[in-house]
């Protein structure tokens, strides 16, 4: 499995996965220089070294054969899904495409020719972060009074 960012949503996802028996973590992707050569444990708060660490090298990721990966920028990134897609790994997203409606119709395109070639699949799911926010307001537009 590979996480793909650290931020707020990564870093909840990493901590699951090295929390998890059943998955072993082999790569984790870092955009923030700062990040890349920390140990996954660090950047998940976990109590030991896992012994992977995150780089910015998407080759190398890539090379390490992964079956899965976690993928949870804000926005998704189209060129980096289908090298994931391409090279075979199965995505579960949470980047603004839980049904990919909001993509181009040529972006669209381009994932579902990238899950063909690679034999790969791509599942959007999650509460997108400020969405969530919405939903309370626009709930409580219903109410008198909200304490």
């Amino acid at each position: 499995m590979i996480q793909w960012t650290t931020g707020n949503i990564g870093r909840r996802s990493l901590h699951a996965i090295i929390d998890r028996p059943d998955m072993e973590l082999v790569g984790v992707y870092a955009h923030g220089p700062e990040k890349v050569g920390v140990d996954a444990a660090d950047l998940a708060g976990w109590p030991e070294p896992t012994g992977v660490q995150a780089t910015n090298d998407i080759d190398a990721l890539l090379a390490l054969g992964a079956d899965a990966c976690c993928y949870n920028p804000l926005w998704p990134n189209i060129d980096e899904l289908v090298r994931l897609l391409e090279s075979g790994v199965n995505v579960c997203t949470s980047a603004a495409w839980i049904t990919g409606g909001k993509q181009t119709p040529q972006d669209r395109e381009r994932i579902i020719a990238a899950c063909e070639r690679g034999g790969s699949t791509i599942f959007g799911s999650g509460a997108h972060p400020g969405m969530t926010n919405m939903v309370g307001m626009v709930l409580s537009a219903a109410c008198e009074r909200v304490d």
